[in-house]
C-alpha cells in the first residue's frame, strides 16, 4: 500500500501544475501522458487496497470508484478530439471507456451485494448516462464537437455526481456491514 500511495503522490505532483495552468494545446499534449500515469497509479492503489482487505464489498467500492474516473475520462478524450489532438487514440479510448462504464454498471447492478438502494442508484446513473453517452458520440467533426463541448462538460459532471452518490452508498453499507 505504501508503495502504491507513493507512486500516486509522485504522479499527482506531475499532473497538478498542468491542471492549475490555463488550458493550452501545449499543456494538453504533456497532460495526455501525465494523466494516464496518474490514472494507472490510482488504479494501483485500488488494487493494493483490495488485496489487503479481500472483502467483496471493497471490490464493488473499487469498481464504483472507477466509474467516477471513467465518466471524466470520456470527457477528457472528447475534449482531446475537439482540439484535434491524438484523434485516433482518443476516439478509441472514448469507445473503450464507454464499453467499460456500461459493463461495470451491469456488474454492480447484478452483484449479490447490491442492495435495493444500490440498484436505485445505478438506475439514476443510467438516466444521467444516456444523454451523456448520446452527446459524446453524436458528432465526429471537431467543429461540431466544440459546439457541444459545454453540454459534454455539464453532463460529465452530472454523471460524476450520481456515481459519487453510488460510491457513498456502497461505503456506507460496507461500514455498517460486519467485516
Amino acid at each position: 500500500m505504501r508503495s502504491a500511495v507513493a507512486n500516486l503522490e509522485d504522479a499527482w505532483k506531475k499532473c497538478k501544475p498542468l491542471l492549475a495552468a490555463a488550458p493550452s494545446k501545449a499543456d494538453a499534449v504533456e497532460f495526455y501522458d501525465v494523466n494516464e500515469a496518474l490514472q494507472q497509479a490510482a488504479h494501483g492503489v485500488t488494487v493494493a487496497y483490495e488485496g489487503v482487505t479481500l472483502a467483496p464489498i471493497d471490490h464493488l467500492i473499487g469498481i464504483a470508484g472507477r466509474q467516477r474516473m471513467l465518466s471524466q475520462r470520456m470527457a477528457k478524450f472528447y475534449f482531446y478530439r475537439t482540439w484535434e489532438l491524438y484523434d485516433a487514440p482518443a476516439a478509441m479510448e472514448l469507445h473503450l471507456s464507454r464499453a467499460h462504464f456500461t459493463a461495470v454498471l451491469n456488474q454492480i447492478e447484478s452483484s449479490p451485494l447490491a442492495s435495493a438502494q444500490v440498484k436505485a442508484d445505478v438506475a439514476r446513473i443510467r438516466r444521467e448516462w444516456e444523454p451523456y453517452q448520446q452527446i459524446l458520440f453524436a458528432n465526429q467533426e471537431p467543429t461540431k464537437m466544440r459546439m457541444d463541448a459545454p453540454r459534454v462538460a455539464e453532463l460529465s459532471e452530472r454523471v460524476l455526481a450520481v456515481t459519487e452518490e453510488l460510491l457513498k452508498q456502497l461505503v456506507s453499507e460496507a461500514q455498517g456491514a460486519p467485516q
